[in-house]
């Protein structure tokens, strides 16, 4: 063994020098102090652990040249290991009928996969009628991470399913110099393939899992613009369009493929483990041996000695101190009385359990959801059992999931997800479960019984609902009496403002006809200075003339102005006429342009 910065002890073990002595002038001078006043000895003990302490700190000061073994030569194995994940982004994948809708759960599971994925080099790729590769393949997991955040805000609105397109594609990212090398692709998509499909064959290296989101029952596909606001479902041919887990698709879709395998993802269920063994256990790994050479480190040999020692030294030196705090310790233990510390237990129980628990059994059940092991009768004894513990929007959810046609075998389910909806606060979801299961009940029910028990339930909905409206109908009308208040206190004020208006404006027009009699009088006293002024001049004659010129003058400067106006407002007309004609002609040929792209393409785009 040797020191791997061995420059270090020519700083280390002059630095213990000097602490060691300055330790040891300090405590001989501390206890030298102890012994004159108060005529007390230092004890063995005391030296011993001093001593024990510095050699403690010894080895921990040497300890930072870093201790190495013997130099060893070992063999590694490296195993390359790719999976890409492609994720569906038609438009098909915004349908909620799996929370919160189709596409976040498919970068849900993406993200869950990455945490298990350690050592794997991960690549994503997102396709709709064209695919696009995200990250291309990579250790880091920070990067991927990143870049299936920026999928969130992706525009899917429109956009069709090639899904067999983009597996044939997918193929070619594992080709190398030496072929198709060896890789796992897990797709995660609906099933829905709107596009030209065709059969699907991969090379025998490449092992695909396929993940299904969505149910058999489906939903319509909803249309949000930016702010989430909604804008109404999509449509095709003037209907909306319901989109459906096509499981039968997702089947088929393995059938030419060797090492294939497919799941279905509901709400609740995260079947990663599951793909990540079965990656495991159909995985070809390329190894490859290699000789490392390294130096192994033995800082254990300086580090444990040196705590051991300083632990020691501490014992002895508080060896008295800690014996009789132990004394005390017990001494006062024994003098508790036990019977407080179970009322203790049981309030600080009763403010945990404060709301509903789900027990032992109901944790399991969704253990094995989660993993995708659970059958249909655990789902419905699942669905009954969170109903009956007081999660009504679980088990609602559960129900909704589970039933689609009301029968013989599932009717006390209909009646138990109605009672669920109703306590969830859904209760249009609950009064529709009701009708549809009286429906059935009044044609099937002979006994009657259960009818009636439909029959109460739907009532005490409906007064519900009548309540519930009632009280928004006073609210409204609450309301509406404050908005007509606030208008008539508006409107009084608009009408004082007017009246004042009118006011200042009376005031306005009389003081301006004030202005005007003065200055009418103004201009007759001039006028009459002007007369007596040309009398005296005698050129009163002349004067009349050069007015009655100027007067003409001012005629024929106003005809001219009158007809260049009308000529103004005959060529304007005309002008616009030309301009509106002109723009109606390019907006025409806009139109039929855009009419002839739309005809083009009439084909699904979700």
């Amino acid at each position: 063994m040797n020191f791997n910065r061995f420059d270090l002890l020519l700083f280390v073990i002059p630095a213990f020098f000097i602490i060691f002595i300055g330790f040891l002038r300090q405590e001989n001078k501390f206890f030298n102090w102890i012994k004159e006043y108060w005529f007390f000895s230092r004890s063995s003990a005391n030296k011993v652990s001093s001593l024990l302490f510095l050699m403690g700190l010894f080895l921990l000061m040497i300890s930072l040249a870093d201790l190495r073994g013997k130099e060893e030569v070992i063999k590694g194995k490296v195993a390359e290991k790719k999976t890409l994940i492609l994720i569906d982004s038609s438009a098909s994948m915004l349908t909620e009928d799996v929370r919160p809708n189709r596409f976040q759960k498919a970068l849900l599971l993406a993200k869950h996969y990455l945490k298990k994925a350690v050592g794997e080099q991960i690549s994503i790729v997102a396709f709709s009628d064209k695919q696009k590769r995200i990250v291309p393949f990579t250790t880091d997991m920070n990067l991927i991470d990143a870049r299936i955040g920026t999928l969130e805000e992706l525009d899917l609105r429109a956009g069709g399913s090639n899904i067999s397109q983009a597996l044939k594609e997918a193929e070619n990212y594992f080709r190398g110099s030496n072929g198709v090398g060896i890789g796992n692709i897990l797709l995660l998509t609906d099933g829905e393939d709107n596009e030209d499909a065709f059969e699907v064959t991969l090379d025998d290296k490449i092992t695909l899992a396929t993940i299904g989101i969505g149910t058999a029952k489906g939903g319509t596909i909803p249309l949000r613009d930016n702010r989430g606001v909604s804008r109404g479902v999509k449509r095709f041919n003037g209907k909306p369009v319901t989109s459906k887990l096509d499981e039968a698709f997702l089947k088929k879709l393995g059938s030419n493929v060797k090492n294939y395998r497919y799941w279905i993802a509901s709400s609740y269920s995260l079947p990663t483990e599951q793909i990540q063994n079965y990656f495991n256990s159909s995985y070809e790994s390329k190894i490859s041996e290699g000789e490392v050479r390294i130096k192994p480190v033995k800082y254990e040999y300086l580090i444990v000695p040196a705590f051991l020692l300083l632990i020691l030294s501490s014992l002895l030196k508080l060896s008295k101190t800690f014996v009789y705090s132990c004394l005390l310790y017990f001494s006062l233990f024994n003098n508790v009385s036990f019977s407080q510390v179970p009322i203790g237990g049981r309030q600080g129980q009763e403010n945990i359990e404060e709301g509903p628990q789900k027990s032992a059994e109901v944790i399991a059940l969704e253990e094995k959801f989660a993993q995708g092991t659970i059958s249909e009768s655990e789902k419905k004894y699942l669905a009954q059992q969170l109903l009956k513990e007081g999660f009504p929007k679980e088990s609602s959810t559960l129900y909704g999931e589970l039933l689609k046609d009301v029968n013989p075998n599932n009717a006390q389910e209909f009646l138990n997800k109605g009672v669920a909806d109703f306590q969830a606060g859904q209760v249009k979801e609950g009064i529709e479960t009701y009708n549809k299961l009286l429906e059935y009940l009044e044609q099937n029910d002979r006994t009657g019984e259960l009818a009636n028990k439909v029959k109460k339930n739907l009532l005490k909905a409906l007064q519900q609902v009548e309540q519930q409206q009632s009280r928004q109908s006073k609210d409204q009308e609450k309301q509406d009496k404050q908005n007509q208040d606030q208008q008539n206190q508006d409107q009084q004020n608009q009408d004082q403002q007017n009246q004042d208006q009118q006011n200042q404006d009376q005031q306005n027009q009389n003081q301006q006809n004030q202005n005007q009699q003065n200055q009418n009088q103004q201009n007759k006293d001039q006028e009459n200075q002007d007369q007596k002024e040309k009398e005296k001049n005698g050129k009163g004659d002349e004067d009349k003339k050069d007015k009655e010129d100027k007067g003409k003058n001012k005629k024929d400067d106003k005809k001219d102005n009158e007809s260049g106006d009308k000529g103004k407002k005959k060529k304007i007309p005309a002008l616009l006429k030309q301009l509106i004609s002109d723009d109606n002609q390019l907006q025409k040929e806009a139109i039929d342009a855009q009419t002839r792209d739309r005809k083009k393409r009439n084909r699904k785009d979700w």
